[in-house]
């Protein structure tokens, strides 16, 4: 992730959202989990840095099922933002 400005609210929001076991938008059995990145988080949101973030799924524990993993999205303050590479790994 790399951001040229402070976010203006403090933070940057993913959320990773699994369509759960039927595997339809909305279909009832949904379930997400959140990661917010801010100035003091690990790892830091750091302007006009690029920063790697490994997120172990054993930190989304609302993330109930990743059979079908079909949307992240982003929120916070940041205007400008660059996502490279998301990248699932054992």
């Amino acid at each position: 992730l790399w951001t040229p400005t402070e976010s203006t609210n403090g933070e940057f929001v993913f959320t990773v959202v699994d369509f759960g076991p039927n595997g339809v938008f909305d279909g009832g059995d949904d379930v997400q989990d959140v990661i917010r990145l801010t100035p003091t988080s690990t790892p830091a949101l750091v302007p006009g840095q690029w920063i790697s973030v490994d997120i172990p799924f054993s930190q989304l524990p609302a993330l109930t099922t990743r059979g079908a993993i079909a949307q992240f999205v982003t929120a916070g303050g940041l205007e400008t933002f660059f996502i490279d590479n998301i990248y699932f790994h054992n």
